[in-house]
């Protein structure tokens, strides 16, 4: 798609989601690998006051943390997809998953789908968490705190 085209399409939906904070990339692992789409993408999601968070769908090639960098954008990398795997079992040994990355970085930051199982996992596992002293905070709040 031409980087105009791209321009148009972002500004359009930028202009309908008045309230969002930030901006991921469900999928698009190709985008995150072009150089020039992302820095288009990226300057315009940093015009909008907003923070990116890459979903790593190309963990390898991803040039989206490299560019946030040098255009001093709020981003970061999550580092446990919940529910690919869309099961009960499986989205919590992906909770299980992010209790170990945040014990030894201090911090992990999680996403995954508004599906209902999904949800409802969150709504059964987050008191437990909470009482191992876990804190569930928004990524915005996370990102200030980086800075």
């Amino acid at each position: 798609m031409p980087l105009a085209k791209v321009e148009n399409l972002l500004d359009g939906i930028l202009k309908k989601m008045p309230l969002i904070i930030g901006v991921n990339n469900h999928m698009g692992s190709k985008a995150t690998e072009d150089r020039p789409l992302m820095k288009l993408i990226l300057k315009r999601i940093q015009k909008q006051g907003l923070f990116f968070i890459d979903s790593m769908t190309a963990p390898h090639h991803s040039i989206c943390g490299e560019l946030a960098d040098e255009m001093k954008l709020p981003f970061a990398r999550r580092d446990v997809f919940l529910d690919n795997i869309n099961t009960r079992g499986a989205i919590k040994a992906q909770l299980l998953e992010l209790v170990q990355k945040a014990r030894r970085k201090g911090y992990a930051i999680a996403i995954g789908h508004d599906r209902k199982l999904t949800m409802q996992v969150l709504k059964d596992e987050i008191p437990a968490l909470q009482e191992r002293g876990f804190q569930i905070v928004h990524v915005r709040d996370l990102l200030r705190n980086q800075n």
